[in-house]
């Protein structure tokens, strides 16, 4: 399992697609580049985070129906002035791109997880009530609510799949001890029913890790 960030990209557009395989990730998200036809409706998705395009295909683009997924331009190589009535960010290099992304991922209300199976399991943070998505190809497969306190606790173990999360994690967020045990059983039975083999995996007396399979 990897944290995600999914960008969607034109087929067709070259410059974008060259960019962005040359950068692999950002910080520890890996870029999952997904791709649209250029005569395609775009149109919200559960799945893309940002949309990415030159600002050759700009004009063939009609970007106006994507109201909340971030928008990135790249900026035609040799242009010296960026115009200022475009209302998107455009960037030019690897770095101004890795910065724009950067930014991007800190504002996310939601971690991406990419299963082994190519599937992706979407933690949305969105108090009092959140949601946990299981995500394959645009639809949604499996979706179950979580508590406030529930979803605060699986956000610290999605955010280092994997790895092991201490126990002081979870108390410096304001969770009981004694409650703790309670969540994590909760959260087990959900991530099942997701996917038979996510599993909380318990560290006695360091913590808990998520993990995938044996």
């Amino acid at each position: 399992m990897k944290k995600t960030v999914i960008i969607s990209i034109c087929q067709q557009d070259r410059e974008v697609n060259e960019l962005l395989s040359s950068i692999a990730s950002v910080d520890d998200y890996n870029l999952n580049i997904r791709y649209f036809h250029l005569s395609s409706r775009l149109e919200e998705n559960p799945l893309t985070d940002i949309f990415a395009v030159s600002e050759t295909l700009l004009p063939s683009l009609s970007l106006d129906e994507i109201i909340k997924t971030p928008i990135l331009i790249i900026q035609n190589a040799g242009k010296k002035k960026i115009e200022e009535k475009n209302r998107f960010p455009m960037c030019r290099e690897a770095d101004s791109i890795k910065s724009f992304l950067r930014a991007i991922i800190r504002s996310f209300q939601n971690i991406k997880l990419e299963l082994p199976d190519g599937k992706i399991l979407k933690l949305t943070f969105s108090p009092p009530e959140s949601r946990l998505e299981l995500l394959q190809g645009r639809e949604v497969i499996e979706s179950e609510p979580i508590s406030y306190r529930g979803a605060l606790v699986l956000k610290e173990i999605f955010s280092k799949p994997g790895e092991v999360v201490e126990f002081k994690k979870f108390l410096n967020l304001g969770i009981k001890e004694d409650s703790l045990p309670v969540y994590i059983s909760t959260l087990r039975k959900i991530l099942r029913k997701m996917d038979t083999q996510l599993e909380i995996k318990s560290h006695r007396s360091k913590g808990y890790s998520l993990n995938y399979g044996l």
